[in-house]
């Protein structure tokens, strides 16, 4: 008797080779910036398209609001920089002021957006992973 399969049982799609851990991607979105620069401002994007792909090849149940909450963080990242240029366009003393606080808003609403998705890719995540653990024999 070699094994037995549930009918219920999901089969690894044809991308499982491809899936990364979710934290591993928020891992990567805090240290990668330590040691270099990202072109086009990737600091800010790749994470968010990285955490989004890895949903869709995953096979997520949520993939579609992972999606919706990934574009809401760019908009959100959009408008911080954009409420920077009004205020620098009003007073440029006060927009030196508050860039410190520009970046560490910026940075808290890219890892708020990142951990929210990764909260919901990780029962996923762990299904797939018990799945091609089973897999290897």
């Amino acid at each position: 008797m070699s094994s037995y399969q549930i009918i219920d049982e999901p089969k690894p799609s044809v991308y499982h080779r491809m899936v990364v851990d979710p934290v591993v991607i928020l891992f990567a979105a805090l240290l990668v910036p330590i040691f270099f620069e990202l072109p086009f401002y990737g600091r800010f994007w790749m994470p968010l398209a990285w955490i989004v792909l890895n949903g869709f090849l995953l096979g997520s149940p949520t993939k579609t609001k992972e999606a919706l909450i990934a574009v809401g963080g760019c908009i959100t990242l959009g408008l911080l920089h954009a409420a920077l240029i009004y205020l620098a366009a009003i007073d440029m003393e006060m927009a030196r002021y508050a860039i410190p606080y520009y970046r560490i808003i910026n940075i808290g609403a890219l890892f708020f957006t990142l951990y929210l998705i990764v909260f919901y890719q990780s029962a996923p995540y762990s299904i797939h992973d018990y799945i091609k653990e089973g897999n290897r024999d």
